[in-house]
């Protein structure tokens, strides 16, 4: 991911469902770089993200839910052939493989809102929970990057 910077949620500020593998701390999964770019209200946009699971066991991200959109879909991009891209949701998750990296990235997979309730303008940060097979839910905080900072050096800042 290139100019991505984000919050990171940990097993003090996320929730403990009580639906992770007890052999398997749900602190194995680390979410990161969470950010989207500036949109209008009552449009789309999208969320991007990393999410690394060191664990033995695979999980799956199942759902995402946010206050900031009357929808929240899993989507990823694809190749619609003739030169066209196009979007689709995938309603079966994005697996993350045991000892694995999940990139949600633009022209990749990424978390789709639909019907945004309010702008969503460069500096502000809002709330998204991942919820997962094995970790349950996650809360993180998404901020909106300017387009210049999404291709800057993660060095660069916001």
């Amino acid at each position: 991911m290139t100019g991505c910077g984000g919050n990171q949620t940990t097993p003090e500020t996320a929730p403990d469902t009580g639906t992770a593998d007890p052999a398997e701390p749900t602190e194995a999964l680390t979410v990161r770089d969470a950010w989207s770019r500036p949109a209008p209200d009552q449009g789309m946009g999208a969320a991007y993200l990393e999410i690394a699971n060191t664990s033995s066991v695979p999980d799956t991200l199942l759902t995402a839910t946010s206050n900031v959109a009357l929808r929240v879909e899993l989507h990823e991009t694809f190749d619609a052939g003739e030169g066209m891209r196009g979007m689709r949701e995938v309603e079966a998750g994005f697996p993350i493989p045991a000892g694995g990296t999940l990139a949600m990235e633009p022209g990749g997979f990424h978390v789709m809102l639909i019907g945004l309730r309010e702008p969503l303008v460069q500096g502000a940060v809002w709330s998204l929970e991942l919820n997962f097979a094995q970790a349950g839910t996650r809360r993180v905080e998404v901020t909106v990057r300017s387009l210049e900072a999404e291709s800057a050096p993660p060095s660069a800042g916001p």
